[in-house]
């Protein structure tokens, strides 16, 4: 069964099941029990530095066993002992079975023998020494041993039976079919023959209908080695794993808006990349875009995959996903901004992972007067030189200004200042000398395109020249390619359901293998049904499959989507493994969930809070990170993946019957919600929000709880007291309505704020606050106003009732309720010594202490 937390479309609870659920969790409550489940969120993952093999993954379960079997070994050996170490104390005898029996007369009449013989093992223990009472326990222990031993032989042969059985089984199977064919063959000449030309056109029309995809996959497949081995492209060499990491809003996703030639940017809401995804590009795309170079490139690798990544704060999880994979990262910065938050989290991350990393100094237009020729190079731009580009010479308006150059030499300079500071340098491209000590700089603009042919060349040259090694395909010990295969990101898309994004680093992944994955219901064994890569230079992330290319085999490094069943609930980040001959699956599926780290004392879930939806599992991530925070707080009561169901809203609108309608809400993130579902959500009486950005989310709800506290706050006016110490000064008007001049010595008085004297015996209720003949709605320490009382009774006259001299001063008449109103809706309006006048207060009119004592 999934988890509770995750609704599923099968089955939605009625009302009244969810309030029989939360009837029997109260009970086992109170009687002990053991209590309702607790939220278990989507695991985060901290993937470790690049992707681990199948041989790795293996060689640390059996280094796993083989210490759990030591331990269990050793507790074994330290049971026995203790239990001789007791034998030997109480006399006991010990039987043929092993056990130890008191030495009681009715025990030893009952197994046959004399009072004062022996066992049945012909040995009488009372009698013997320590040292003949060890051996014989050791002649017991080794006895045991051979039983084990037997048994075990006998299970082994009854398994290699069984096998034979099941062999010979087949080959019956086997023996029957081709008797069967042998027999529809003789028997074409009876009265069933089919018609010869229908006979003879049957197998071409299987070959078309099933072979014909085939053959021209393998045709085109054939075509691109051709061509590759034209080219001297290295087969031994995969697609180097690039990612764009940065602050947010420092064009990494318009860069590569302008390497393919695309728009994501502007789809994605708000313009901010709020999800992770990959883009390829073959050796013949890249030659292409790198023609400005001013240095001849020899390609060797097929192809490049970058990964972008979102710069936002809430999302480090999917930033430390992308960057774990990658073979090496551009980092992007903003040259009128230099290193942000951000961008110093991601130095971080590829140092942690040993990443070496290109940096773009990105916007370079926004410099001053800065002069732009469409698509050259950034050497060329700042050298200020004349080039011949597609036969034509640039004109000279295209040459930088001096002001221009000493206005980036002064921003550079910063930068290597800021880089210095992290123990980094960095340098111009073209100044490198050295690329293993020196990090290079390509100025690049993503309006413009200056300098992208440059940031091309250095990944291409870089990866080339210094990690061959690395990017060289792997071989297992009997030469087979080694499948590497990581998960991006879990989507639901029309028509296919729910699918998920891959990366494959390194081997061949084929349709029908059958695969492991880390869900969260536990490990997941699937058949891949289809592998679906877009379109050349294209964006994984594009929603709809429709123009998606249908694969039959992918060799890496590449991105795509794989669809298959039971994917609901994969976990982002952990790997995917092929099931080969001879594999223990039992072995392979305790690798994938080896992968993760447990996130419960992170996400908690809480009886009283929010209901969340996403529209993917890595997103759901985030914003429960996001939410979660220390500086946010917002409790979330449970969460699902997907359209909004009726589950969720009635698991949602259980707030309002536990006294918080505030919370009573569904976030949904990236999510679109049709009538129907607002209606069923408005007569539950439960508000859905709505946003396709995780801080617009936020924004929305803070606001609804702001104007939901307002509220309650207005509708408790009338209960509201403020603490109030007043000394009489005078009285204008002794009697109702009393009109007393006093003096504010603590607290604040307000209107219509109950009076009492000091043993809590009501006075009444201010009606009026005046000050030099003005009104005012409040009064507080150190002033000197003249109030007016409506009073309790009408026999409180002032010079009667009391007076100035046995009553100087009033107060403010309290209850338990009115502070706990305090210290619910006014705790950061009171002042601490409005704080002390509230426990001076509840001291003086015996006042009960609250929950909440020590906030007082």
């Amino acid at each position: 069964m999934p988890p509770k937390t995750f609704q599923q479309n099968r089955h939605n609870p009625t009302r009244k099941e969810i309030e029989q659920q939360m009837a029997r969790n109260e009970k086992a409550q109170k009687a002990g029990e053991r209590k309702p489940k607790e939220f278990v969120p989507p695991p985060k993952i901290v993937p470790k530095p690049g992707a681990l093999s199948k041989k790795e993954l293996l060689a640390r379960i059996q280094e796993s066993k083989a210490k759990h079997e030591k331990e269990e070994r050793e507790k074994q050996e330290l049971e026995e002992k203790q239990k001789v170490e007791e034998i030997n104390r109480s006399g006991k005898t010990v039987t043929a079975d092993g056990e130890a029996h008191a030495m009681g007369p009715g025990r030893r009449r009952q197994r046959g023998r004399r009072d004062d013989g022996p066992g049945l093992l012909g040995v009488d223990i009372a009698k013997l020494s320590t040292a003949e009472r060890e051996e014989l326990m050791n002649d017991l222990r080794t006895r045991f041993a051979e039983t084990r031993a037997r048994e075990e032989a006998e299970a082994q042969e009854w398994q290699r039976l069984a096998r034979e059985r099941a062999q010979l089984e087949e080959e019956k199977m086997a023996a029957a079919r081709e008797k069967k064919k042998t027999w529809e063959d003789m028997s074409s000449g009876s009265s069933f023959e089919l018609d010869k030309e229908v006979q003879e056109r049957k197998p071409e029309q299987k070959k078309s209908r099933e072979e014909r995809l085939a053959e021209v996959a393998k045709e085109e497949r054939a075509q691109e080695l051709a061509k590759a081995r034209a080219d001297n492209i290295q087969e031994n060499l995969r697609s180097p794993i690039c990612a764009v990491l940065g602050h947010v809003d420092t064009g990494k996703t318009s860069l590569l808006d302008k390497i393919r030639s695309t728009n994501v940017q502007n789809k994605e809401i708000g313009g901010i990349t709020q999800q992770i995804g990959s883009t390829f590009f073959s050796y013949t795309y890249l030659q292409e875009r790198t023609r400005e170079f001013p240095h001849k490139i020899r390609y060797k690798i097929p192809g490049l995959l970058i990964v972008d990544t979102p710069g936002h704060e809430a999302f480090a999880n999917l930033r430390s996903r992308g960057s774990s994979l990658a073979d090496i990262a551009i980092l992007v910065v903003d040259i009128m901004h230099g290193l942000e938050p951000q961008t110093i989290e991601s130095i971080h991350l590829l140092r942690e992972r040993n990443c070496p990393f290109v940096v773009a100094l990105n916007k370079i237009d926004r410099l001053y007067n800065w002069k732009e020729v469409q698509g050259r190079s950034s050497k060329s731009a700042l050298a200020g030189c004349y080039e011949i580009v597609l036969g034509k010479e640039k004109p000279k308006d295209a040459v930088q200004d001096v002001a221009t150059l000493n206005d980036f030499e002064k921003r550079f300079d910063e930068l290597r200042a800021q880089f210095g500071n992290l123990d980094l340098d960095v340098d111009l491209w073209w100044r490198v000398e050295n690329f293993a000590t020196t990090i290079p700089v390509v100025p690049t603009s993503a309006k413009t395109e200056e300098g992208i042919p440059d940031l091309l060349a250095m990944l291409v040259s870089f990866t080339q020249r210094l990690m061959e090694n690395k990017i060289t395909i792997q071989y297992t010990e009997d030469g087979k390619e080694e499948m590497q295969c990581t998960v991006l990101e879990v989507r639901k898309e029309d028509g296919l359901g729910f699918t998920i994004d891959c990366i494959l680093v390194n081997g061949e992944l084929r349709r029908n293998d059958q695969v492991v994955l880390a869900s969260l219901n536990g490990p997941v064994v699937t058949r891949v049904k289809e592998l679906l890569t877009p379109q050349e230079a294209r964006e994984i992330r594009e929603r709809g499959t429709s123009n998606y290319k249908h694969n039959d085999s992918l060799r890496a490094s590449i991105g795509f989507k794989l669809f298959a069943a039971d994917l609901e609930f994969v976990i982002p980040g952990t790997p995917m493994l092929r099931i080969e001959p001879g594999d223990d699956v039992d072995d392979l599926k305790e690798c994938v969930m080896d992968e993760l780290m447990s996130v419960n004392d992170r996400f908690k879930r809480c009886e009283v809070g929010v209901h969340i939806n996403s529209s993917s599992l890595g997103s759901m991530e985030a914003l429960l990170s996001y939410l979660q925070h220390k500086e946010t707080k917002i409790p979330v009561s449970g969460c699902a993946i997907g359209p909004i169901t009726k589950g969720s809203i009635q698991e949602a609108s259980l707030q309002n019957e536990r006294g918080k309608p505030e919370y009573a809400c569904i976030l949904a993130f990236d999510i679109e919600v049709d009538k129907q579902t607002e209606d069923y959500a408005k007569f539950n009486k439960v508000k859905i929000f709505s946003a396709g950005i995780i801080y617009h989310l936020y924004d929305m709800f803070t606001k609804h709880l702001r104007e939901c506290f307002e509220a309650k706050r207005d509708s408790l006016k009338d209960e509201t007291v403020f603490p109030c110490v007043l000394q009489i000064i005078d009285c204008f008007h002794n009697k109702d309505p009393l009109i007393l001049g006093v003096r504010v010595e603590k607290g604040r008085i307000m209107m219509k704020q109950p009076l009492c004297f000091k043993g809590g015996r009501p006075l009444g209720r201010v009606e009026g606050i005046q000050k030099d003949g003005n009104p005012l709605p409040e009064a507080r320490a150190g002033m000197e106003v003249a109030i007016r009382i409506n009073t309790a009774d009408n026999s409180i006259t002032y010079g009667r009732t009391f007076s100035i001299s046995d009553t100087p001063h009033i107060y403010a008449h309290m209850t338990r309720q009115s502070i706990d109103i305090l210290k619910e809706f006014y705790r950061e309006d009171l002042s601490k010594d409005e704080w002390g006048c509230v426990k001076q207060l509840r001291d003086m009119l015996c006042i009960p202490a609250g929950d909440g004592k020590a906030a007082e």
